[in-house]
C-alpha cells in the first residue's frame, strides 16, 4: 500500500537527489531520503568535486540529513539484542547501500579475514573468528560510542561467508564512506561532522535516484523494509512541506487509504513496512488498492512489473509454478502472520482478478498457511480460465 500510495500521490518517475554543496570550508553532503543510494554514487559525486577543484581549502565534511527527522526506526520496529539484522536497518535522510553492510569471512590457513562492505570509518571491526572447528560462523551488530562494531565470532571456513546487518548512525555512515573515496581519489582525508548547508551554499554536484516505480521493486519483490520506510517518511515530508517523519507519513497513507474508497477503521498503520504486530489492515480495501494498478490511466499501473513474479523473480519464485507469466504478488510474513495480496490474470493479461489472503495465529504453521493461499490463487486462475 505504501509503494501505490507514493506512486499516486508523487509520480512513477519522481527522483531523490542526492546533493554536495560547498557551504565555507565545508563539503556538505544533503540527503533527500534516497533509499537507492549506493557507493558507487558516492564515488560520482567525489569525482565531480575533484574535477571542479571544490575541494579546494575545504576541512571538512558535514552531513545533512535535515530532510528528515531525527527518528531512526518507525513504530513497531522492536529492539531485539540479537545480531542487528538487515531487515531492522535505521531509516535516515542521508543513508547509503540499504543502511547495511556486507561481512564477508574467510579462513587462509590458520588466519582468518573479515571484511565489510562498504568500507566507512563509522564500523569497527572486532574479529573473534577462529580457523577450524567450533561454533557456528556469526557476525553480531551494535552501537559503541556513535560507532558501529561489527564483531564476528565463531569458526570460518575456506569458503567466504556473507553475512548482511545493520549499521547504527545513516548519515556518519555515509560521511565516513564520502571521505573515505575522497582520499582514496587523491584528496585530503577529511573529518566528518553532522550539521546542515547554510543558504549560501554553492552546490558542486548532485546525484539523481532512479525513477520511484524503480527503486519501490526492492520493496515489493524482496521485501525490503528500509525502503518502505525512506519513501513513507518521504510521502510524509511532500505532504506537509516539513522534515519527513513516520507520523507525517502515516497521516499520508491515511489520505490515501479514504481516497481510494476505504472505511478509515479498515487501516492501523504503524510504518510503511508492515513489520508490526499492532498494524491493521483489511483484505478488501488491499484489493481496492491493487485495482489501481489496472488502471492504464493511474500511476500505480506502472508498479505491475515490480511486483514479485509467480515462480519467477523475488520473493515468489519458489510459490505459484502453475500461475508462472499470470500471477504477481506481494508476500508479508513475521511471526503468527503470514500474507499474499496480488492479481491474478488470464494468459494475455486482459482480465484479472484481485486477491489479498491475510492470515493470523501462530496455531496454523507457515508451510500450510502459504499451501491455503496458493491454493486460493490457483482457484482464481481456473475459474478465469473457465470464464
Amino acid at each position: 500500500m505504501t509503494a501505490v500510495a507514493a506512486v499516486e500521490l508523487l509520480g512513477p518517475d519522481y527522483r531523490f537527489h542526492t546533493r554536495l554543496v560547498r557551504d565555507g570550508d565545508a563539503l556538505v553532503l544533503v540527503g533527500d531520503g534516497d533509499p537507492s543510494l549506493q557507493i558507487q554514487g558516492l564515488h560520482a559525486l567525489a569525482t565531480r568535486a575533484l574535477a571542479s577543484g571544490a575541494l579546494a581549502g575545504a576541512r571538512r565534511i558535514v552531513v545533512d540529513e535535515s530532510a528528515f527527522t531525527a527518528e531512526r526506526h518507525g513504530p513497531g520496529y522492536d529492539e531485539p539484542p540479537g545480531p542487528g539484522p538487515s531487515y531492522l536497518a535505521p531509516s535516515g535522510a542521508l543513508s547509503l547501500s540499504f543502511n547495511t553492510v556486507e561481512v564477508t569471512t574467510a579462513r587462509h590457513g590458520a588466519e582468518v579475514s573479515v571484511e565489510v562492505a562498504p568500507a566507512s570509518e563509522h564500523v569497527q571491526v572486532v574479529n573473534l573468528a577462529r580457523a577450524g572447528r567450533g561454533r557456528a560462523l556469526e557476525a553480531t551488530s551494535t552501537c559503541e560510542g556513535g560507532a558501529t562494531r561489527i564483531t564476528v565470532t565463531g569458526a570460518a571456513h575456506a569458503r567466504p561467508t556473507v553475512l548482511r546487518r545493520r549499521i547504527c548512525d545513516p548519515a556518519r555512515f555515509t560521511g565516513e564512506a564520502f571521505a573515505g573515496i575522497v582520499a582514496e581519489l587523491g584528496g585530503p582525508r577529511l573529518p566528518v561532522e553532522a550539521g546542515s548547508a547554510s543558504a549560501h551554499a554553492t552546490e558542486v554536484a548532485s546525484l539523481a535516484s532512479p525513477p520511484l516505480v524503480e527503486i519501490l521493486a526492492s520493496a515489493l519483490k524482496y521485501s525490503n523494509n528500509f525502503t518502505s520506510e525512506q519513501v513513507l517518511r518521504t510521502l510524509g515530508r511532500r505532504m506537509t512541506g516539513g522534515p519527513g517523519s513516520f507520523a507525517a507519513g502515516r497521516a499520508a497513507l491515511a489520505a490515501f487509504w479514504r481516497a481510494a474508497g476505504n472505511a478509515p477503521e479498515e487501516l492501523v498503520a504503524e510504518n510503511g513496512s508492515g513489520l508490526s504486530l499492532r498494524g491493521r489492515v483489511s483484505p478488501r480495501g488491499l484489493v481496492r488498492v491493487l485495482a489501481l494498478t489496472r488502471d492504464e490511466g493511474a500511476p500505480a499501473a506502472a508498479l505491475l512489473p515490480a511486483l514479485a513474479a509467480a515462480g519467477g523473480e523475488g520473493t515468489l519464485r519458489m510459490r505459484l509454478a502453475g500461475g508462472r507469466g499470470r500471477v504477481r504478488g506481494k508476500t508479508g510474513t513475521i511471526g503468527g502472520v503470514s500474507a499474499l495480496s496480488g492479481l491474478a490474470a488470464t494468459p494475455d493479461g486482459r482480465r484479472a482478478f484481485g486477491f489479498s489472503v491475510l492470515i493470523n495465529g501462530k496455531r496454523l504453521p507457515l508451510a500450510r498457511s502459504r499451501r491455503l493461499q496458493d491454493k486460493v490463487v490457483l482457484t482464481l486462475l481456473g475459474h478465469l480460465d473457465g470464464a
